[in-house]
């Protein structure tokens, strides 16, 4: 008798999981072919500019300043009434303004930044805000902190009585 071969049964469970496998490589090759097309999309070349008929004529210096600050502040530490600032005292206020307009670097120059640190515990975050308040009188003024940003902070080491200015002038 003559037995045929018969081809071994495939079982359905390998048949299924061995074609998921594949489809899956396949989706990740997919996907990993539309992220390499949409990140290597190019910019249009520029377009060609005109040649000008004659010599271009060079740019002239002007007075306007280069935009930024300065690296390096100008420190002052002065000492302050404290609570003549704090209560709204004018002849406070104005003692500081003037100690401010005796620091003769300043003359002529723009405050971009002003970082001011008043002495005390409790009170220097609002001993400097006063003194900022202060400062921005003067720039109404027209002398030096006009459109200046003010940034108040406390300084834990110093007394009440102490305030530290660091004055960042816009670079020229």
């Amino acid at each position: 008798m003559n037995r045929r071969r018969t081809a071994p049964s495939k079982d359905p469970g390998n048949l299924v999981f061995g074609t998921i496998g594949w489809l899956f490589a396949d989706l990740m090759l997919a996907l990993a072919m539309a992220f390499l097309v949409a990140t290597t999309v190019g910019q249009a070349a520029p377009a060609k500019a005109k040649p000008s008929p004659g010599p271009t004529p060079s740019p002239s210096p002007s007075s306007t300043f280069q935009k930024g600050l300065e690296s390096q502040p100008i420190s002052m530490t002065v000492e302050v009434d404290w609570q003549g600032l704090l209560s709204g005292d004018a002849s406070a206020k104005a003692a500081l303004q003037k100690k401010v307009r005796a620091k003769t670097s300043l003359n002529g120059r723009q405050a971009g930044l002003v970082l001011s640190f008043g002495g005390g515990l409790e009170q220097g975050t609002e001993i400097a805000k006063k003194a900022d308040s202060a400062l921005q009188e003067l720039g109404e003024q027209g002398y030096v902190f006009h459109g200046t940003v003010y940034r108040p902070y406390i300084s834990f080491g110093a007394s009440p009585g102490t305030l530290t200015l660091d004055i960042y002038l816009l670079r020229q």
